[in-house]
C-alpha cells in the first residue's frame, strides 16, 4: 500500500545545443512499503509532459538528502 504525501510544482531544465529550455514540471512524493528487507521507502516521482521518472530511497537516503537540503538552506 502506498500513500500520497505531497506534490511539489517547479521547474525541469532540458539541455539543447544553444540554450537550455524549461517546462513545467512536478514532484510527487510517496511513501510505499519496500517489502521487509527494505521496509518504508519514499519514491520522488518527476513529471513533465506525461514522461514519468522516479527515484526509490530507503531511510537512509532519505536521511541523507534531508541532510542536504537543511546545509542548503542555512546557506
Amino acid at each position: 500500500m502506498s500513500t500520497d504525501i505531497a506534490t511539489i510544482e517547479g521547474i525541469e531544465e532540458i539541455p539543447t545545443d544553444w540554450r537550455p529550455k524549461y517546462r513545467k514540471a512536478s514532484m510527487a512524493l510517496t511513501s510505499f512499503y519496500g517489502g521487509k528487507k527494505n521496509g518504508r521507502m519514499l519514491q520522488l516521482t518527476i513529471s513533465a509532459d506525461d514522461q514519468h521518472r522516479h527515484i526509490q530511497l530507503h531511510r537512509n537516503q532519505v536521511d541523507e538528502l534531508l541532510g542536504a537540503i537543511l546545509r542548503w538552506r542555512v546557506r
